[in-house]
């Protein structure tokens, strides 16, 4: 992604703020503070993001019927599971399948999503993600995730991260203003190690592996 100038598309939102009929100076000025902070996290270096990457890992929730879930009303019986190496430039989530998730073989139940451990949320922050070539398409990406994680955040303590979505409509996640889709994240804490088979996953960036 082409690093951005900040200060011309800093000037530009304020333009685009001019026209925001009904807001007060206090809430432009609260907005433009907020899309510096969206531009200062797409400058966190790349090797930056893979470093993350290699410590902090996706996280897919699904029914207990197997399913994705798509919105964040979360159920006693949902699961969370770990996915295979994706880009982290691109969506991980969308056009999610089954093939997508690690699985591990065991002698009483076979083929199965692989445990993940117990956990403890750490924090959980507002997102801002791109889309792609229409704002109906969500698809955020893991590098959106990394480059946002507070820096109030401790990053040697996060194992995990998943993505929250308050509503099946997208219309009702995108904000025109920042153009861009809004999600909350949810950062987890492992008790102990990430099982092996996912802390020994390459890192795709770029259809690299690191």
């Amino acid at each position: 992604m082409k690093q951005p100038d900040i200060e011309q598309e800093l000037q530009k939102f304020k333009e685009r703020l001019q026209f925001a009929n009904g807001w007060s100076d206090v809430f432009k000025l609260n907005y433009l503070t907020l899309y510096r902070h969206i531009l200062e996290a797409e400058l966190v270096p790349e090797e930056e993001l893979i470093r993350r990457a290699k410590n902090i890992k996706p996280l897919v929730r699904l029914t207990k019927d197997g399913e994705k879930r798509d919105d964040g009303q979360f159920a006693d019986d949902d699961r969370l599971v770990f996915i295979k190496p994706c880009d982290i430039r691109q969506s991980y989530i969308y056009n999610f399948s089954q093939d997508e998730i690690v699985m591990e073989n065991t002698k009483k139940e076979g083929c199965k999503p692989l445990t993940v451990p117990p956990l403890n949320k750490l924090a959980e922050f507002t997102c801002y993600h791109h889309y792609g070539g229409y704002y109906g398409f969500f698809r955020p990406g893991v590098d959106e995730v990394l480059a946002q994680i507070p820096q109030t955040v401790d990053l040697n303590r996060v194992s995990a991260f998943e993505i929250v979505v308050s509503s099946l409509d997208f219309e009702q996640v995108y904000d025109s203003m920042l153009d861009r889709h809004v999600t909350t994240v949810i950062l987890y804490e492992a008790e102990g190690e990430l099982p092996y088979q996912v802390r020994q996953q390459p890192v795709i960036c770029n259809d690299t592996p690191y």
